[in-house]
């Protein structure tokens, strides 16, 4: 049973096979029935046997270790240098953060999570902060403990290969000492020596000759900082690492609800749990909104929302400091703050209304024309004057019948005015229906003396943007170490550090070469075109 001596292959297949159980049966399996809790039990047992294992093998190295050694630290100092566990941190944080980007919606409140997945899963999620991933001690302890492991890796192996590459001592002169090393093939030369460095420098090295007596030497050598591209990842990866903790740290991400006409600077975090307000450092006006339908290009559907935008003012210090549009999938940035569009609704208030004002008097007296004394209207605000009045809205619903329907855009509206009048105030009723409005005038005893009643002509609903607003401080740092992570990654691949030893003595030639990756395949082909040359 070869897989059981070797942890690191025992590990990934035991994780593989634990994850693929775990999310199937929470995401996918929504009986988990007796076939489910079997293959559970069965994956945990031989993932936690694997991680008993590599637990047991570490330590016991640990222990080997602090026997033979009289300093401590250097145990430990190995101990975080370990590829093992190396990849163990690679593994943990990859399933943690494929469950955080793909199978559980983050920062949503418990009646989310019961609905979807039920109570008891529900509790799991929470329990283990699986909501919040990104932001949990445990996912944090991840990076920190994998940055230090990336860290202490690199000043333990990086001097040998800049020693072997780039220092002084390397061997640069294949003499008779080198020779006991680097085992050196021999070959006839029937041409010049300086016709093999011609050579070299066109498959693209750097050529060094010497002479020594009747020894010449040829050293060629390309891509040696392909050595170094190992590293290069390493320090990209802990850029990485740096800007995925600031923005785990000091990254907000939440949600506002900013109405048509009116401005505001409260957002709620997207953690829905924690209940956390955040006060933005501008406020964000909403101008104008539109929801876009498929009108005539699809006649099935024409009533039906393709997509919805909206035009917004960024105020600062009462000033328009900046200006933008915002459609789904089209996000708008301000100062490092992202705006997007996530969803609309109705506010329950008008957008636009147009009342009728009728003198009581003069009306039943059946002077109908002199009894229209004007209209007042309502344009995105609860405010307005007439004839000396001050009148606010105070309450407002978009169906009196049946107020859900309303926000599904059935409209009844009617709304309760607070009018100022003759120092005294009045609560006003106007309901869509002017029959209703009556009525609901002759049961209020204190509007017998009020001289006018409010007729509703025109009601248009308000709506108001929800935008998520996101800021991720960290988000340059990781362009940075992407970018890095990236070109190191290329060098390491891409590049091949190679090196060619020659000797020549009485047109005796002795080879000796050198390849970081691919040597087989380089010295076959490398022996075929020399061959040519020699």
């Amino acid at each position: 049973m070869k897989i059981l001596n070797n942890t690191l292959v025992l590990i990934t297949t035991s994780l593989i096979f634990w994850l693929g159980t775990l999310v199937y049966g929470l995401f996918y399996d929504h009986n988990n029935g007796m076939i489910f809790y079997a293959m559970f039990s069965l994956s945990s047992l031989f993932f936690g046997f694997s991680l008993l294992k590599l637990l047991y093998e570490e330590l016991q190295g640990v222990i080997t270790d602090l026997k033979t050694r009289k300093d401590p630290f250097a145990t430990i100092y190995d101990l975080f240098a370990s590829l093992k566990l190396a990849f163990f941190l690679m593994i943990a944080i990859a399933v943690l953060s494929m469950f955080g980007s793909t199978y559980i919606e983050q920062e949503q409140p418990v009646s989310y999570y019961v609905q979807k997945y039920g109570e008891q899963k529900a509790h799991v999620i929470m329990s283990l902060h699986l909501n919040n991933i990104f932001h949990s001690w445990y996912y944090r302890t991840l990076l920190y403990l994998f940055g230090i492991n990336l860290i202490i890796c690199s000043i333990k192996r990086l001097p040998p290969i800049w020693r072997h590459t780039f220092g002084k001592e390397r061997i640069l002169k294949l003499d008779e000492r080198a020779e006991k090393h680097l085992k050196p093939i021999s070959a006839k030369l029937n041409t010049d020596i300086l016709s093999v460095a011609k050579f070299l420098k066109s498959e693209g090295f750097k050529v060094f000759y010497e002479e020594d007596g009747n020894k010449k030497y040829i050293y060629a050598e390309k891509g040696k900082w392909s050595r170094l591209g190992v590293y290069i990842v390493h320090i990209g990866l802990i850029i990485l690492l740096a800007g995925a903790l600031i923005d785990s740290y000091f990254g907000i991400r939440g949600i506002m609800q900013v109405p048509e006409g009116e401005k505001s600077n409260i957002m709620m975090s997207l953690d829905m749990a924690s209940n956390k307000v955040y006060k933005l450092p501008f406020y964000v006006y909403e101008k104008r909104f539109k929801i876009i339908t498929y009108g005539k290009s699809s006649p099935e559907f024409a009533s039906a929302v393709k997509s919805y935008e909206s035009n917004i003012y960024i105020i600062k210090n009462n000033k328009i400091v900046d200006k933008g549009f915002l459609a789904v999938n089209s996000p708008f940035s301000y100062n490092g703050y992202h705006i997007y569009q996530a969803s609309y609704g109705m506010t329950g208030y008008p957008k636009f209304m147009d009342l009728v004002v009728i003198n009581k008097k003069k009306a039943e007296a059946g002077d109908n024309k002199g009894a229209l004394v004007g209209d007042v209207k309502f344009m995105n605000s609860k405010f307005a004057m007439f004839n000396g009045m001050n009148i606010k809205i105070l309450k407002s619903t978009l169906n009196i019948e049946n107020p859900q329907a309303g926000m599904n855009g059935d409209l009844k509206p009617a709304v309760m005015l607070k009018v100022d009048y003759n120092g005294k105030s009045y609560d006003v009723p106007v309901i869509y229906s002017p029959k209703l409005t009556i009525i609901a005038y002759n049961e209020m005893p204190n509007l017998k003396d009020f001289p006018y009643v409010f007729f509703m002509d025109s009601f248009d609903p308000q709506y108001f943007s929800g935008f998520q607003v996101a800021k991720d401080p960290g988000s340059n740092i990781l362009w940075i170490g992407s970018i890095i992570t990236i070109l190191g990654m290329m060098l390491a691949f891409y590049k091949v550090n190679r090196k060619i030893w020659i000797r020549e003595e009485n047109g005796e030639l002795k080879i000796a070469i050198y390849s970081h990756k691919f040597k087989e395949e380089f010295q076959k082909t490398f022996f075929q075109k020399l061959r040519t040359v020699i």
